[in-house]
């Protein structure tokens, strides 16, 4: 008998027990039918309770959901492999375990491949509300909006927190590169219109609202891995280099840059944040890039020394 699911729902999770059911949450609320949807939660390596979370909301859930384990590589790319060998849909869609989409995103994200020529869909993703500094300056700043990869210089790409693909195009161009923990995203979009005839798609409208990071060492792992992203891309495709400083003395640069910040910009800043004029945010706004962009570049040059034979 053939199966009546049209689209499957593929979420990668590590250590998501504390925001797992705000997803589920929001699945629950699709208001695309819930017969022709399956959720499968691809679980990698938790080594909190998150497979436990996930199986006794699925009890008395109204939605096909289901938890597997993905034990072998500590890769969300691996996770979301799994997750494809396990679906049904033809239609294969994906989103984060931190991430909330809105009620009818299935529905908007998924109606674009009426369009035969059309291989992937990626939708928008906004960021949910925090009040922590890093958490505002990652909503000012843009970070992990979908329009950077959209319109990315190279070509565009979909993030995997908002993103459908066709299953037809992993059979053509193959799965997700299980041994990248960072750019995969990128790499298969690429790979797609490299490959393919498919196009890229925007659904502007099929939105999904993403938790930003709220903690310093939580900031330095995304940018540092930000950093590894870059040069596997740069191997892999060709991506141009980012603009980092020339000098092999990077730490002392961006030193040098906090340190003119805090002579010249800080009291210009600061009286215009006390009278009013600013938010908090914006008072901190570019020593907090300027330590991105060092975290950026550890992660590129560590990822330069990974030899290139084992992606």
């Amino acid at each position: 008998m053939k199966s009546i699911v049209d689209v499957s729902v593929i979420i990668p999770v590590y250590n998501g027990e504390s925001c797992i059911i705000r997803l589920l949450d929001a699945l629950n609320d699709q208001t695309a039918n819930p017969v022709t949807v399956e959720y499968i939660v691809v679980d990698n390596n938790s080594s909190d309770r998150t497979a436990e979370v996930v199986k006794r909301y699925a009890q008395t859930s109204k939605i096909n959901i289901q938890c597997i384990d993905e034990n072998g590589a500590q890769s969300s790319y691996a996770a979301r492999n799994n997750g494809i060998k396990t679906a049904i849909g033809n239609i294969l869609a994906f989103t984060d375990a931190d991430c909330v989409p809105a009620p009818d995103w299935i529905e908007t994200l998924v109606a674009g491949f009426t369009d035969p020529k059309i291989g992937a869909i990626a939708g928008a993703i906004l960021p949910l509300r925090g009040n922590s500094l890093l958490e505002q300056f990652a909503a000012k700043s843009g970070i992990m909006s979908q329009d950077h990869a959209i319109y990315h210089p190279h070509k565009p790409f979909g993030q995997t927190a908002n993103i459908a693909f066709r299953r037809d195009v992993f059979r053509k161009c193959g799965m997700f590169r299980s041994v990248l923990d960072t750019g995969g995203d990128a790499d298969m979009s690429w790979r797609m219109q490299e490959l393919s005839d498919y196009a890229l798609h925007y659904a502007r409208n099929a939105i999904v609202e993403h938790r930003h990071r709220s903690t310093f060492k939580g900031l330095a792992e995304q940018f540092e891995r930000y950093g590894r992203g870059w040069f596997y891309l740069e191997q892999l495709h060709g991506l141009k280099p980012p603009p980092h400083p020339r000098t092999p003395y990077y730490t002392p640069y961006y030193i040098l840059k906090l340190f003119v910040w805090a002579l010249f910009r800080f009291p210009v800043l600061y009286l215009r944040y006390v009278t009013g004029r600013i938010e908090r945010v914006d008072l901190y706004a570019e020593p907090i890039r300027i330590y991105t962009r060092w975290l950026r570049r550890i992660g590129y040059r560590r990822a330069s020394k990974r030899p290139i034979h084992i992606i």
